[in-house]
């Protein structure tokens, strides 16, 4: 399952004025690139995202100032890895409204990820717990980190009834 695909949860409420019949129509038949094609502005960026095409709406968001806009291109940035740009737009989200969640998250995990782990878990104690459960589970399997993978999802399970969680990661070596 794609850390783009598993976002989508996290991204959704960002994103106003779906065009509901393209929706449907991807998350029946799996096509977000075709949901794409039939999108515009913020709502395409979200689509690309869920493809797996985060390049490509990093390119489509970037320089927009509006809301939806700017937590997307700060999820896409943190799916590339690209924790500079993640981080300025988060920023961003955060000096217009401090109890920004999303931008919240984002700018968590791009300090994880930048290795500055106490800003971070600043961050995180405010967030709710599952938000900060995926937040640390995307960060650990982008850097492979199976032991903190295993803990996050196990939270999230524990968080949200969900067993998925658990398959999303990597299983403990067997020797």
């Amino acid at each position: 399952m794609r850390a783009a695909t598993i976002g989508f949860v996290f991204c959704v409420s960002v994103v106003f004025g779906l065009s509901t019949a393209v929706w449907e129509g991807a998350f029946d038949s799996g096509d977000f690139s075709g949901a794409a094609r039939r999108l515009s502005g913020a709502e395409k960026g979200l689509a690309l995202i869920l493809a797996g095409k985060t390049d490509e709406a990093m390119r489509l968001l970037e320089g927009r100032q509006d809301a939806a806009s700017l937590r997307l291109y700060g999820y896409a940035a943190c799916c590339e890895g690209r924790w500079a740009l993640a981080l300025e737009a988060a920023k961003e989200l955060l000096q217009r409204n401090g109890e920004d969640r999303e931008a919240q998250a984002i700018y968590a995990e791009a300090l994880l990820a930048l290795g500055d782990r106490t800003g971070a878990e600043a961050v995180l104690e405010k967030l709710p717990a599952h938000i900060s459960a995926y937040v640390r589970l995307r960060v650990a399997l982008k850097f492979g980190n199976a032991e903190e993978a295993r803990s996050a999802a196990a939270e999230l399970q524990k968080l949200t009834g969900c067993a998925a969680w658990r398959r999303i990661a990597p299983s403990p070596s067997r020797r």
